[in-house]
């Protein structure tokens, strides 16, 4: 496949081009600056709206757009910044849209990136993709981002806005800034520590995305995080656990939510341990792949 990705730079667009490039496809990468170091292969068009806009060789010929681009969130919310986050995704969404708009071969998918911000705080809900929007500045956003790139499906185009949980990797993302504190024994409760927290694996993130471009998958919202959510005292807890900080009362904790059974240094030996056990052995394991 021929595929065009915005966003290539952030933390997920990097594995997302190194995957693709792997598997032989054609990637067009729309960036604001030129880039190096990319895989074999890999082309480059700048992108800097609203001054520079999208080239129609870097789409016209493609079957796919991966929209990844926007500010990231990992930062404190001021209202500059607040402009920034909305700015980066929206103005870059309609202008790529707009772009799209002016073919006369256009790409048959628009895979747009989104957030499970989009529900908003919402206790013991279950949520799913038919769920509606919730209330707050993220979950405005959300929606807002997903109307923009939506506007695609009336030029014939699928669109799938890719709600994504907080995404676990060992070189970006929510634990970049995490581990290192767990590390030195000082992790500790955000708020009341009942937060629930909807996350996923990178490399299913990865999967998940190629899945959506593999199939012919209809238009709509997809949940991209694991079967179950955590509760942020208990992954706080799995963390201390996978740096041995008070591993016993991390292992009742676990056990208590998650209904299994560990043993040992928290090894999982019921099926049961479900969620709790998936969470330790993630954050384990991608530690442990940087030392």
């Amino acid at each position: 496949m021929r595929i065009t990705l915005s966003g290539a730079t952030g933390f997920l667009g990097r594995h997302l081009v190194e995957r693709l490039s792997k598997e032989g496809h054609s990637v067009c990468l729309l960036t604001r600056k030129p880039l190096t170091g990319l895989p074999i292969g890999v082309q480059t068009f700048i992108w800097n709206p609203p001054r520079v806009e999208a080239a129609p060789q870097a789409l016209e010929s493609s079957d796919a757009v991966i929209h990844l681009a926007g500010a990231t969130v990992n930062q404190r919310w001021t209202e500059e910044s607040k402009k920034l986050l909305r700015s980066s995704r929206l103005d870059s969404t309609r202008s790529l849209v707009q772009a799209l708009s002016t073919l006369s071969r256009r790409p048959g998918l628009l895979l747009s990136a989104s957030a499970t911000g989009f529900y908003g705080n919402r206790g013991e809900e279950i949520l799913t993709e038919e769920s509606t929007a919730g209330k707050g500045f993220l979950a405005e956003l959300s929606v807002d981002w997903e109307r923009e790139a939506n506007l695609a499906r009336s030029l014939g185009m699928r669109v799938q806005c890719m709600r994504t949980g907080v995404v676990l990797g060992n070189d970006g993302g929510a634990l970049r800034s995490m581990l290192p504190v767990f590390r030195l024994g000082m992790g500790g409760r955000l708020g009341g520590g009942q937060q629930w927290m909807s996350w996923i694996h990178l490399e299913d993130w990865v999967g998940s995305v190629l899945h959506l471009l593999r199939n012919n998958v209809p238009s709509g919202p997809f949940n991209l995080t694991a079967p179950q959510p955590g509760i942020f005292d208990r992954a706080r807890a799995c963390a201390q656990a996978a740096f041995g900080r008070d591993e016993q009362r991390a292992a009742r904790e676990s056990t208590r939510v998650a209904g299994g059974n560990f043993e040992g240094r928290l090894r999982v030996s019921l099926p049961g341990a479900g969620v709790w056990a998936a969470l330790l052995a993630t954050i384990k394991e991608l530690w442990q792949s940087r030392m």
